[in-house]
């Protein structure tokens, strides 16, 4: 494979990436709600299929578990890290302490089985409340069985089960939590192999930036993306809340059924046409803002609720109420009143029971980063833009001090300048704090025909072609770099006087 300095950059080696040669880790900025859009150039490798896209931490594996207990064995004998079970007529159960885990973390259990009579147990990844996540068939000798939680929850145990009479002996146990979190489930669409129509190209693997099922977990990581043996690693990632969540509960009004945790619906349900519910805090919108709303939703029976803004005793103050869809939902509310305090609004105009993920209400900025989204009418070099691909990249820093040019068009007479036209530019600026891969990155941005660059305020700009300049970097030190990025915003920089 050969590396893509995009949004993301990928290895085909840990030795590869920007931390090795540089002895510190420099993050890209990752909001929870999806990766940075990335390319991988497979070149001659036979890749099929995207098996499995996993974050990794550099924390150490950790153990939680660190007591058993028998249910019901007739005869079980327990050490630290031992299980010797006897079952002659019934069913069998020893199960560990409870222990939390976030979604999609990797739980490998290992043990050494000896089997004197009977069935082998088998080993279960248990949440309380909800049942049995998954399960596996032990073997005699050696077993090393690996789980993946499905959701946030502090009450996860494992467990031991036979249904038939047994005698066995597990040795060497260990509940091992991997410092790594499988999100190959939070993808709508798994990244895909994609062939470019132009034949010069190779096939890449391609995301596309598109909005996940579930949020991100916090913290800084590397994304390792596995097709069986062959694995790919990117630069690492700080996963952050770029976009505040202005909600973080929510109060039942008239659903005959709602259960909330936080900002996820775990239930809800209407028997007719009345269902109504809010998030539990207000926030400010002004006229004609944008509030960006993102959630997962499953639909049981019946229909899903319709979603606006909405205050207390007036009503909805959105343009339009969006009928939410099962799957994916990124949908955004403009405001059409001026200076408000609103809550988000979930409502049934008919019978249904649904659930969601962790609902995202956010503003359309971020108040402490730039976004800079970018792309080009045809591919060029290595960057493959067919099929609607687009860069996205998000900068730890504000608008920075403006400059301006002048043009001075006319004649000179008699030593006296007699001007015909006056072209005055106003040019903004950028300066932030990059990693060399995302340095890379950024500096093809000036060759590409469209960019549009969102500044902490919310205003947006769209240099011309050919009006982005990256000045040559300073390097304060190995590891980063200082890059200022000078833009103008097309026909809204330039200012005329004509004779």
């Amino acid at each position: 494979m050969r590396t893509v300095y995009g949004s993301l950059p990928f290895y085909d080696s840990l030795e590869k990436q920007d931390v090795e040669r540089t002895k510190a880790i420099i993050p890209i900025h990752c909001p929870r709600t999806q990766l940075p859009p990335f390319l991988i150039a497979l070149g001659s490798e036979s890749v099929v299929t995207v098996t499995s896209v996993r974050l990794v931490n550099k924390d150490a594996t950790t153990y939680p578990v660190t007591a058993w207990t028998n249910i019901d064995y007739e005869t079980c004998i327990i050490t630290a890290n031992s299980i010797s079970a006897i079952e002659t007529v019934g069913t069998g159960t020893v199960m560990s302490n409870y222990f939390a885990c976030i979604r999609g973390k990797i739980i490998t259990v290992t043990f050494n089985l000896a089997i004197t009579l009977g069935e082998a147990p088998t080993v279960y990844l248990v949440r309380v409340g909800t049942g049995s996540i998954a399960s596996q068939l032990a073997t005699s000798g050696a077993n090393s069985i690996t789980f993946i939680a499905d959701v946030d929850a502090t009450q996860y145990y494992v467990m031991f089960f036979n249904t038939n009479a047994a005698n066995w002996q597990a040795t060497s146990i260990s509940v091992a939590h991997e410092p790594e979190i499988d999100i190959t489930s939070f993808f709508v669409d798994i990244p895909e192999i994609y062939t470019p129509t132009d034949t010069d190209y190779d096939p890449y693997i391609k995301y596309n930036g598109d909005t996940l099922k579930y949020l991100l977990p916090l913290g800084a990581y590397y994304v390792k993306i596995a097709n069986g043996e062959i694995e790919y690693y990117s630069d690492w990632i700080m996963i952050q809340n770029i976009y505040t969540n202005l909600i973080t509960s929510f109060i039942n009004d008239t659903y005959e059924t709602w259960i909330s945790s936080g900002n996820i619906v775990n239930s809800a349900i209407e028997t007719g046409i009345s269902g109504w519910a809010s998030s539990g805090n207000t926030f400010t919108v002004i006229k004609g803002e944008s509030i960006r709303v993102i959630f997962y939703a499953t639909l049981n029976s019946g229909v899903l609720p319709k979603v606006s803004l909405g205050i207390i005793g007036v009503g909805q103050i959105s343009t339009a109420e969006i009928q939410i869809v099962a799957g994916i939902n990124d949908v955004t509310l403009v405001s059409n009143t001026y200076t408000s305090i609103c809550s988000l609004a979930l409502w049934n105009y008919a019978a249904g029971n649904w659930f969601t993920s962790e609902v995202l209400v956010t503003r359309a900025r971020s108040s402490h980063f730039i976004q800079i989204a970018f792309k080009n009418s045809k591919n060029f070099g290595d960057l493959i833009y067919e099929d609607s691909f687009e860069q996205k990249v998000w900068l730890d820093a504000i608008l920075n001090d403006p400059s301006h040019e002048t043009v001075s068009i006319g004649e000179e007479k008699d030593g006296v300048f007699i001007a015909e036209k006056l072209i005055s530019k106003l040019i903004y600026s950028v300066i932030a704090y990059v990693s060399q891969g995302l340095y890379k990155c950024l500096m093809r941005l000036p060759l590409h025909d469209t960019i549009e660059i969102t500044d902490e305020v919310g205003n947006t700009y769209t240099p011309d072609v050919g009006n982005v300049i990256i000045e040559q970097p300073e390097w304060p030190g190995i590891e980063t770099s200082k890059v200022t990025i000078k833009f103008n915003d097309g026909e809204n920089s330039a200012f005329t006087w004509t004779k």
